[in-house]
């Protein structure tokens, strides 16, 4: 079994929020249109980064069993929401 902690935190400047994963920080943040400064990738794009991402490491785990043959090296991830 795996644990996974970020500890994430609210900044006073729109939307945006500081996030660390072991040594790793990474920045969260909304359009302006949303109230946010845009200084990083909104909470839906991680989303769907962290889902690209899985997509990825499994796509990998696959390429490297022999019984397999995985060409997959580039995808999107897409979402639209209703307003």
């Amino acid at each position: 079994m795996s644990e996974y902690t970020v500890h994430s935190e609210l900044r006073n400047i729109g939307a945006k929020t500081v996030h660390t994963a072991r040594l790793h920080r990474f920045i969260s943040d909304t359009p302006t249109e949303h109230h946010g400064t845009d200084t990083g990738p909104s909470p839906v794009e991680y989303l769907l980064g962290a889902l690209g991402a899985c997509l990825g490491a499994s796509a990998a785990a696959y390429a490297h069993s022999p019984k397999y043959k995985v060409k997959l090296s580039k995808f999107d991830m897409d979402f639209t929401a209703e307003t």
